[in-house]
Order: structure tokens, then sequence, then C-alpha cells
């Protein structure tokens, strides 16, 4: 497993080639500390059973997707499930293979990875590129895909966030620009009903500490926003005064808050607590590919697939 390491005046970050994985996120804090603000595993190898896909790279769909398949110009596609789901991307996603660096400069750094046809039950050759990239006080992580036929494709990034560099995240800040939030069953699958976040705990048009809400118990859900809309939200930590805002092409977000981390949580126990994270999930929506009122997944031979998204740190 290779690591790569860039930085300007602002930012550091390093990455690995498995799964393209963003593996640390150096900040300075409002005493001028420098602060990892991911979780990440100290060993490497262990990213070899990284279960929670911690920093990776998440392909070739993020997120669920239910009825053991999707269908594509009426043929239907099937792919792994467990228990009525598939989960980002199957048993071998992206974020469980290695990836080639292609390009590294001094501020950024790019990783291809080609995905045969029939490759998890997905359809079509598809190229994909990740590019990581420092610009003063900014990350941007950019994904592109071409394929040389018909398929469905949502690629996001999968980084645990605390601007702490410890503890937990119930003190941090949370806003998100979003109106709506989809509605989902037991398994955590969309029914297709877009929900109004009004006079909800999934309201955070306005500023709202984490720990503040009432009864608690994390979130995982997928916020709604404007197409053409790039602010989507930022998280503020009034202990290290770091805020960061998050701008992105993508027309929803997944925000995971977990409580803990199962097996892996003894990886992490000694410097985070319960709720020690955040993930901010730049994509389309879950199972899009079943709703054809959602966002439409469908990549065509034509068409260049692009998730932009930008991380934006400063002091307040």
């Amino acid at each position: 497993m290779q690591k790569h390491q860039i930085q300007n005046n602002h930012l550091k970050i390093s990455t690995l080639d498995f799964g393209a994985t963003l593996h640390q996120l150096w900040v300075k804090d409002k005493s001028g500390k420098a602060v990892n603000v991911i979780l990440g595993y100290e060993n490497i190898n262990q990213y070899l059973d990284n279960p929670f896909s911690i920093g990776s790279s998440i392909g070739r769909y993020a997120g669920r997707i239910s009825g053991g398949g999707f269908h594509i110009d009426g043929k239907f596609h099937p792919v792994h499930t467990e228990n009525g789901v598939h989960l980002h991307g199957g048993i071998k996603g992206f974020d469980k293979v290695y990836w080639k660096m292609s390009t590294a400069t001094e501020t950024a750094v790019t990783y291809q990875l080609d995905s045969p046809n029939g490759d998890e039950g997905y359809p079509g050759n598809l190229h994909v590129e990740v590019t990581y990239a420092l610009h003063e006080n900014s990350l941007t992580i950019e994904y592109k895909a071409k394929t040389d036929q018909k398929t469905i494709v949502n690629l996001t990034n999968h980084a645990y966030y605390n601007l702490d560099g410890e503890g937990d995240i119930l003190d941090h800040s949370l806003f998100l620009d979003s109106s709506q939030y989809l509605e989902t069953n037991l398994k955590q699958l969309p029914t297709g009903n877009f929900l109004s976040v009004d006079g909800t705990h999934f309201d955070f048009r306005k500023p709202k500490t984490i720990g503040n809400i009432s009864d608690f118990k994390g979130i995982d859900d997928c916020f709604m926003h404007q197409k053409t809309q790039l602010h989507v939200g930022s998280l503020y930590s009034p202990k290290s005064g770091i805020e960061m805002q998050v701008e992105t092409n993508q027309p929803s977000v997944v925000i995971f808050t977990p409580e803990h981390f199962g097996r892996t949580n003894s990886l992490f126990e000694k410097k985070f607590s319960k709720f020690s994270s955040i993930c901010f999930e730049t994509q389309l929506p879950p199972d899009a590919p079943n709703h054809p009122d959602f966002p439409n997944p469908v990549l065509d031979i034509d068409k260049v697939y692009l998730n932009k998204s930008v991380f934006r740190f400063r002091i307040i």
C-alpha cells in the first residue's frame, strides 16, 4: 500500500492508493496547532479491513439500492444484496481495491481505476479518476468517470470529520441549507417521499449544536438541496475554532454520525468517544436507479460523470 502526501501553507493531506483513500487532513486550529480533522488508522494496513469505509472512495454506487438490482432501458441488472440491500457498490466496491496513482504535483494527486464490464453486476467498462487538490484553505475532491455503455454511477468520499481531532462531535455546530430530506424505511431505503424539515430535528437551516438535539441517537439521512446550489452546509467546533464549509455540484448530501464503530471501535477508543465523527457524503440520493423522480444516475457513453466537492476551512 502506497501513501502520498501533499501540502500548502494552510493544509496538509495524506492519501492511499488502496480505496483512493483520504488518510489524513491537517488543519491549523485557533492557536495555530495542526489538527488532523478526519478519522484514520495509524497503521495503514488496517485499511485492508475497513468495514466503515473510513476515508475511502465509494462506488460504483454510493449508498443503498433496493430490489436486488436496477433497470437500464428495460434490462434488469442484478447486484449483490444483504437483507434486501445493495450497499456502496457491493462485495468489492471501489473502497476495497487498489487504484493507480496517475499524476502528482506539490498540491494535487490523482488516482485512477478501470472497472470492467460486469464488475459487481454493473454494465460497462468504467474509467474513474479522483483528484485531491489543495488551493489555499480548501480541499477539492473531484470524481470523474466515463463508460463505454450505459451504466449507473454515484461516487463520493467517505471521510469522517471531527474538527477537534479527538473526543466527539456533540459540541460541533451543524448547518445544512436543506429544506427537504428523504424518508426511509427500516432498512434505510428511501420510500420515495421528500419530506419537509419544518418542525423536525432534521432542520439545520439555522446552525444547531448536535448534542443539543433532543434524544439524539445519531443521523444517517439524505438531505436535498437545489442542484444549482454550491454551498450546502458547514460544521464548526468552538473548541478548535475551526469551521468547515462544504460546497458541491451534487443534489444531495448524506449526513452520517455513527454512535460507534463496532469491533473497529477499539482502534479509536483512546482518542475518540461515542459519536466521534460526522460524514458529508456529497452524492446522488440513495436508490435513485429505482426512483424515476429522483435525479438521474444513468451515465451515457458520450457523457462525463463529475462530482466536484470543496471543503473550505477557516477560523472563526
